[in-house]
């Protein structure tokens, strides 16, 4: 019998936390749609849902000032993300060969945190069951994580990551603030991860700036879905529903699946093996000893300006995920790309 996809478990583990907030909730969405925010609220970014702030003041009016700060934190990121998620249902898995080598890649310098905007999704749930990320404080292999966009009212985008260990009702948030580069928003991450202090004496300072090197795994592998072609294959194209006018007012319907599966990045897993293949016979034959393994080189950056001298220049940002080496029929040119323009 197969096994219920995880997002599915983890909502109905969740069903009593989600009845209470959801019908609420979605006012402010339909508010938004409709440019009829009240004045407090500050209109948020179009990849976002809704503010995890929205879920944060609801639940403390629920618990009438009973519940401790941080379940009420906990409570609110896992309402925001599920809500966001459970209007598009999207589960993404990874060819776990093209995986393996992306979440090593080199997030240094000027990449813009503005990329994850292209997020095809306001939240995605990735299966990472065969990658072995760890998440430290519990002790557990990630299963998998969701990741999605938050509104700060202080003037920045939060990615916010909710990672499933596979055990019940065991949800562990972790937010990433936009600001300056990835590189420099992950340079922050230890002194915003929001732990509590005494987890923090519990599991040692090195565990708390591990976190970087975590949000940096998920980071490359969401970069990759930003691409302009990320070689995704399932049922039609993930998509945001639309705006419709009903005699409410303008809606948005989520969609009528229960879950919508895409396998990403086969393709190029196959041109890999396929490469390793053919080294592998050359081999036994003899032949090309002295080559290097087919393989890729670490994921990295490529930036170069464009323009006229003297004239307006752009600063334009090549993702390049993987450089095939020695790979027959393989190019840098097949694998995505995505490129940002920056004005100087």
């Amino acid at each position: 019998m197969k096994a219920e996809p995880r997002p599915l478990v983890i909502l109905r583990e969740q069903k009593p936390l989600m009845d209470a907030v959801k019908p609420q909730i979605q006012p402010f969405r339909q508010a938004y749609l409709e440019n009829r925010l009240p004045p407090e609220l500050d209109r948020w970014d179009p990849s976002v849902y809704l503010p995890m702030g929205l879920y944060l003041s609801l639940l403390q009016h629920l618990g009438r000032g009973q519940m401790p700060p941080e379940p009420l934190a906990l409570g609110s990121a896992i309402a925001c993300a599920l809500h966001s998620w459970s209007m598009t249902r999207d589960v993404y898995r990874f060819d776990p060969e093209v995986a393996a080598q992306l979440i090593t890649g080199n997030l240094k310098g000027e990449i813009p945190t503005s990329l994850l905007k292209r997020l095809p999704g306001w939240c995605l749930y990735i299966d990472v069951q065969a990658l072995g990320l760890h998440y430290q404080p519990a002790k557990r292999d990630v299963v998998g994580f969701f990741a999605h966009l938050d509104h700060d009212p202080r003037g920045w985008l939060e990615l916010r990551l909710l990672f499933d260990v596979g055990v019940e009702k065991a949800l562990f948030a972790l937010p990433v603030p936009l600001k300056g580069s990835i590189e420099e928003s992950l340079k922050s991450l230890p002194e915003s991860a929001g732990l509590p202090g005494q987890i923090q004496q519990a599991v040692g300072q090195a565990t708390v700036g591990y976190y970087g090197d975590l949000a940096g795994q998920c980071i490359n592998l969401l970069l990759w879905l930003c691409s302009e072609e990320p070689d995704i294959v399932g049922k039609g194209q993930p998509t945001r529903p639309q705006p419709v006018r009903t005699k409410q007012g303008l809606r948005e319907f989520p969609v009528s699946e229960p879950v919508r599966s895409w396998d990403v990045a086969y393709r190029y897993g196959s041109k890999l093996r396929l490469a390793e293949g053919h080294f592998e016979r050359e081999q036994g034959t003899g032949e090309g000893r002295s080559r290097p393994r087919p393989h890729y080189r670490r994921p990295h950056w490529h930036a170069f300006w464009t323009g006229p001298r003297g004239g307006e220049r752009v600063l334009v940002l090549r993702w390049v995920p993987r450089v095939p080496v020695n790979m027959q029929g393989v190019s840098e040119d097949d694998l995505p790309a995505v490129i940002h323009r920056v004005q100087e």
